[in-house]
């Protein structure tokens, strides 16, 4: 079990191999199971690791995503443009499959899709109150502690069927550059937190799909919110002006953490002499 977390923490972020020593980590017990450093907080390796395989999970819906574009894209030209079309597929035959199934507009995420990803994260997790199994919605009523009513639980299932339409429909306006990506990431996890579909891991999600989001706007890695105590402080005063029905600091939070992220890259490119993706690095 030792190696198998060892072998993810240094950095080989393979999703089977993340799996198995997940599963080797439950069958030694929790008093056997090390603590990783999760934020500020010492949380238990099994949780970490679900965390970050849900996150490669994600990776891999986007991977799905964006190569389900590029089929559509080129089923609609070739229905458009016959000689295009014939050109194709003269050069390119082996792709004719992939342009009759693409008759249909691509969904970054599913019902079923989503579930699976709270399933992967939240395995063995749960409350003992929790009522239900990982991946399924709550069925009793919930309290944040954020001053917002939460959807009764009988009005989650039509909740959730409305904020995917939103949200896959963000998905595809992000990649066609008709929606700025850190406002409609904004929107979606705060309104994934509101709706609070799962018992519990509900943060959690919303930030992972908040990061699937500003993915599909070619943010090449996750957004922390909360990392340190002044991070907490930030996400939860901003959640509750977002409750007032203000999103610009919410907006903010996420656009200052990816700024953030990427002049981190930075330092490490210049140190090691490279050309840095924002720009020549100033130190402060």
């Amino acid at each position: 079990m030792q190696w198998g977390l060892v072998d993810w923490i240094v950095g080989n972020l393979d999703a089977s191999r993340l799996s198995e020593a997940i599963e080797e980590a439950k069958t030694v017990g929790a008093a056997m199971v090390p603590s990783i450093a999760f934020g500020t907080a010492s949380r238990p390796a099994v949780e970490v690791c679900q965390h970050y395989l849900a996150i490669l999970a994600a990776d891999r819906l986007l991977e799905d995503f964006a190569r389900a574009l590029v089929w559509r894209a080129l089923r609609l030209r070739s229905d458009a443009e016959p000689a295009f079309a014939d050109s194709l597929l003269q050069r390119r035959p082996d792709i004719a499959p992939f342009l009759k199934t693409a008759d249909q507009d691509p969904l970054l995420l599913t019902d079923h899709a989503l579930r699976d990803l709270h399933s992967q994260m939240a395995a063995g997790l749960l409350p003992d109150d929790a009522a239900v199994a990982p991946g399924q919605y709550r069925k009793d009523v919930r309290s944040v502690g954020l001053d917002i009513a939460l959807p009764a639980p009988e009005l989650v299932p039509q909740s959730m069927e409305l904020w995917l339409d939103r949200f896959n429909r963000a998905a595809a306006d992000i990649v066609l550059r008709s929606r700025p990506p850190i406002q409609a990431a904004a929107r979606a996890s705060y309104d994934f937190v509101y709706i609070h579909p799962f018992p519990d891991f509900n943060g959690r999600m919303s930030r992972l799909l908040m990061s699937m989001l500003l993915g599909s706007g070619r943010v090449p890695f996750p957004v922390t919110l909360r990392g340190n105590r002044q991070g907490r402080h930030r996400y939860a005063y901003a959640l509750r002006l977002a409750n007032r029905g203000d999103l610009r600091a919410y907006e903010a939070l996420i656009a200052l953490q990816v700024v953030a992220a990427f002049r981190e890259i930075d330092t490490a490119l210049t140190t090691a002499g490279l050309s840095a993706i924002l720009g020549p690095t100033t130190q402060t």
